[in-house]
């Protein structure tokens, strides 16, 4: 009995052991961690990114490889973007800042810089500090953001004719920005809008 007591132990463990690979099967990529972190590396040698942005792309990236929907395979995912950011390779903070004066000097609006970087899954505080650093930097960042737009599509101080006041005021609107901020831009003499925009 009692010598046989191993035998039935290691059965049992065995039987388990079968179970545990029905329920979760080993078949996870030859590599998959370390093809996984050279495939982040090249994306951060050629951008700058946010950390929930490169969760996805990894994500995306394990299923090309053939990797299942796993547990595993987003503690290894965890694990690569806890290192990359330990190593100062990923920085939310870094990157609303830089990405938000980006969009500043593309002429996009307060609003569309929010919903540019919530969609890249920057946390609302950490827009809400990128934002501030822009008023502190450049001051009145909604008017230079809506001179750069004029600028980019020729409208009000830099539109080359007479134009469509109704389509003028549509473009603006589409672009986030408002009426009475419209207006003033649209009151505003050329220079004084190159004068704006020298800020940045």
């Amino acid at each position: 009995m009692l010598a046989g007591a191993p035998d039935s132990g290691a059965r049992a463990i065995g039987h388990a052991m079968a179970r545990n690979d029905m329920d979760t099967p080993d078949d996870l990529p030859r590599g998959l961690e370390e093809r996984l972190g050279a495939a982040a590396f090249r994306y951060l040698d050629r951008y700058e990114t946010s950390i929930a942005n490169l969760h996805r792309i990894l994500i995306r990236r394990a299923e090309k490889l053939g990797a299942p929907a796993d547990p595993r395979v987003a503690a290894i995912i965890g694990t690569l973007l806890a290192r990359l950011q330990g190593q100062g390779l990923i920085d939310d903070r870094r990157y609303a800042r830089m990405k938000a004066r980006s969009l500043l000097r593309r002429g996009r609006s307060r609003p569309a810089i929010v919903a540019w970087l919530r969609q890249k899954g920057v946390a609302a505080e950490i827009v809400g500090e990128a934002l501030e650093a822009l008023d502190e930097a450049f001051g009145d960042i909604e008017l230079i953001a809506i001179a750069v737009f004029a600028r980019r599509r020729r409208l009000g101080p830099f539109s080359t004719g007479d134009g469509d006041g109704d389509k003028t005021l549509a473009a603006f609107a589409r672009a986030g920005f408002s009426y009475e901020l419209t207006k003033k831009l649209l009151a505003m003499s050329r220079e004084t809008v190159d004068r704006t925009l020298s800020a940045v």
